[in-house]
């Protein structure tokens, strides 16, 4: 079964060149992207503040991976599987890459990929999900190019998820002081990436500040502007003068005067 799965998804590159051709742009650059994503987390973690779940996701993720490939190192010993191509010369085709010696069960690919993607997936799922589709486009790469069996690839998902089930049982802990003493060494590095971000949003909307005062210029909480405006007090107080009008507010008489803020309100033309 196994040997069957893997001669037909091995056979779908041969005859077809441009597939190949993708596949090996993929080959290459998978695994450094998957590293650089892993410790870009690190980065979203807020400088100055207590280990974020994202600082303690790249931490987890690279300690769950070194646990992970210890485990295949140890399985490895205690049963040597060949690789695909040196049990098969004449049916498996290796593509892009030189024969490796190593043994082919499980396999160290998707044994670290998978301890990273499920080290993040039990702190963000979000994230999580998007780098356990990386690390099974991974995976099933290194069996379309030949390098190894399907079953090598699922005991490298059984490794990578109890390493990351391990860390995440019993090395919060020791991951938290870890964390902590590298922020010490890294927050002064990503401290002013942190201040641009915090600056960009009031450059998009540098009117911004200026609304906000001009809505905070009333005297008491919960007043609006009259609908007469300043110009027309200044009008009723200079027929006042004059004795064309009666005094503000003198008509009808009101005898409750009312709060000190609705009788500050109406010395200001506001309505409370």
């Amino acid at each position: 079964m196994d040997w069957t799965l893997f001669h037909y998804l091995n056979q779908l590159l041969v005859g077809h060149p441009l597939l190949a051709d993708e596949l090996e742009d993929f080959s290459r650059w998978s695994v450094p992207v998957l590293a650089v994503a892993t410790l870009g987390l690190w980065l979203l973690g807020r400088p100055g503040t207590p280990p974020s779940r994202w600082k303690m996701a790249t931490a987890s993720a690279l300690a769950s991976a070194g646990v992970a490939l210890l485990i295949n190192q140890v399985i490895g010993k205690i049963w040597f599987r060949e690789r695909p191509t040196t049990a098969h010369p004449t049916q498996a085709h290796l593509f892009f890459t030189a024969p490796s010696l190593d043994p082919s069960f499980p396999s160290d690919h998707a044994a670290a990929a998978f301890a990273i993607a499920f080290a993040i997936f039990f702190l963000s799922r979000r994230a999580g999900i998007g780098f356990l589709v990386a690390a099974a486009a991974i995976s099933l790469d290194r069996v379309l190019i030949g390098l190894h069996y399907p079953g090598d690839i699922a005991a490298g998902l059984l490794v990578g998820l109890a390493a990351a089930g391990l860390m995440n049982a019993v090395g919060q802990r020791p991951l938290r002081a870890t964390v902590a003493f590298v922020s010490h060494l890294t927050d002064p590095l990503v401290r002013p990436l942190w201040r641009f971000l915090d600056q960009e949003p009031s450059r998009r909307r540098p009117g911004q500040g200026l609304r906000d005062d001009t809505e905070t210029t009333a005297p008491f909480s919960g007043c609006k502007p009259s609908p007469h405006g300043v110009a027309e007090i200044d009008r009723r107080d200079r027929q006042w003068q004059r004795g064309s009008a009666t005094p503000p507010d003198s008509s009808p008489v009101r005898t409750n005067p009312g709060t000190p803020v609705e009788q500050g309100a109406r010395y200001r033309g506001l309505r409370p």
